[in-house]
């Protein structure tokens, strides 16, 4: 369904990077290259159906909403309504003192608080809205600190690198 060959992420090449149809010139996310071919197809279908905005739908705002990590939710609802088996990991926080032990590191000490979709039984991450960690991505929110490249090193979950702690079937 995507018009978008996979691409090899150019900050870490164990991903795929992830367009939405409506915005194939730049990224949004990224997907793990072990992604079976049935569920690469699964997102492309879903992120082709949510459709690109239109004047009614506020652009600024409908991207803004598409490039909230906490469009995980959605995504999980909508893969397992697929029938793809998926999940999410990582951690909001409602206050911002509140120091989160699962999401994106940006340095040896700092946890960004994020979400990403885990697929299948091996927990192979894709992550919509990985362009905001990067600079100039449709999800950059301009926030220089979070720009620190997209790397499957970064995911954690419970202080712990996802990519060691995530089930070993894949």
């Amino acid at each position: 369904m995507s018009s978008v060959p996979p691409r090899a992420n150019v900050d870490d090449d164990r991903f795929f990077d992830f367009y939405y149809p409506w915005r194939s010139d730049t990224p949004s996310g990224v997907y793990e290259r072990d992604m079976p071919a049935a569920t690469v197809e699964a997102i492309n279908w879903i992120a082709a159906e949510w459709g690109a905005a239109t004047p009614l739908l506020q652009p600024k705002i409908y991207l803004a909403a598409m490039c909230d990590c906490q469009i995980a939710y959605r995504w999980v609802e909508a893969l397992t309504r697929a029938g793809v088996e998926c999940g999410y990991r990582g951690e909001l926080v409602d206050r911002e003192e509140a120091r989160p032990r699962s999401g994106y590191r940006l340095t040896r000490m700092r946890i960004f608080p994020h979400l990403w979709v885990v697929i299948g039984r091996g927990q192979l991450i894709f992550d919509p809205t990985a362009s905001q960690f990067v600079d100039s991505g449709p999800c950059d929110t301009g926030n220089s600190d979070t720009k620190v490249g997209i790397s499957s090193d970064r995911y954690v979950v419970e202080g712990r690198q996802f990519v060691k702690v995530r089930p070993a079937s894949r």
